[in-house]
């Protein structure tokens, strides 16, 4: 992957916006796993405000309301004005306040950003800082079979809506990686979007953080055993039982002061 650009010590955002099972579940827990060896580079990654460990505010704000997604149809307590309210308040205060120059995002219900508004709310929330946004693509049939076994592994029928999240047929929107590609170029420029190919990641280093780590400045060298990190190949693991969205649900509630 190519260098960012900048001289280092540059404030920037690096947006890490999936795409759904390209590896993006492994990248987030090294992220928050590694906070001394990102900070050795001068970058941080912030603690969410619906999920200390997520990430899904930036999607949950920036997606038009009438766009559903399994966040959004299993906490509809964020659709909640005084909610969003303070959900953008929490990423505007981690920007203004992080301690590092470099500030990392991640969320792969990103990818489902379409629309010039989405991209307008998502420039405002992340600051003034240049924005570089990475999207990893797989080859698209392998990505339909396993973004429909996820879908199915965490409780969410498939759907005939072309317009579903659920679509899973060969035409369908979700897997469209050229059209995710020109939306971030669109809304932040074409040099600022880098393009990973998740299996040639996967075939050079056994996984896709050695190809992360290094738009970071993290040396290969330096990354921790990464034989723990191969995660969530089935989606199973973003099955949340019916306590814990119950409990992310209070917490949102909770949070719009109600």
């Amino acid at each position: 992957m190519a260098d960012s650009g900048l001289p280092p010590g540059t404030p920037r955002t690096v947006l890490h916006v999936g795409m759904h099972k390209t590896g993006s579940t492994s990248i987030q827990q090294l992220l928050r796993d590694e906070g001394a060896l990102l900070a050795s580079v001068g970058a941080s990654f912030p603690a969410g405000f619906l999920i200390p460990s997520l990430h899904s505010d930036l999607p949950l704000l920036v997606l038009r309301p009438g766009r559903t997604w399994p966040a959004r149809l299993r906490f509809p307590e964020t659709d909640d004005p005084a909610w969003q309210r303070a959900a953008a308040d929490h990423i505007r205060r981690a920007v203004a306040g992080a301690p590092q120059p470099v500030v990392v995002w991640s969320h792969e219900d990103l990818s489902y950003v379409r629309h010039d508004d989405e991209l307008s709310r998502l420039r405002e929330l992340l600051g003034d800082a240049p924005v570089q946004v990475v999207v990893y693509h797989r080859r698209r049939a392998d990505f339909l079979r396993s973004y429909r076994d996820q879908l199915q592994a965490t409780g969410f029928e498939l759907s005939d809506d072309q317009s579903s999240f659920a679509y899973v047929q060969p035409d369908s929107w979700v897997a469209d990686q050229d059209a995710v590609i020109e939306t971030y170029r669109r809304g932040f420029g074409h040099e600022h979007v880098f393009v990973v190919d998740y299996d040639d990641a996967l075939q050079r280093d056994g996984s896709v953080i050695p190809s992360f780590a290094e738009l970071l400045g993290i040396a290969p060298a330096d990354l921790p055993p990464l034989d723990r990190y191969f995660l969530n190949q089935s989606g199973a693991q973003l099955r949340l039982s019916d306590e814990g969205i119950a409990a992310v649900r209070r917490r949102a509630i909770e949070q719009s002061g109600r």
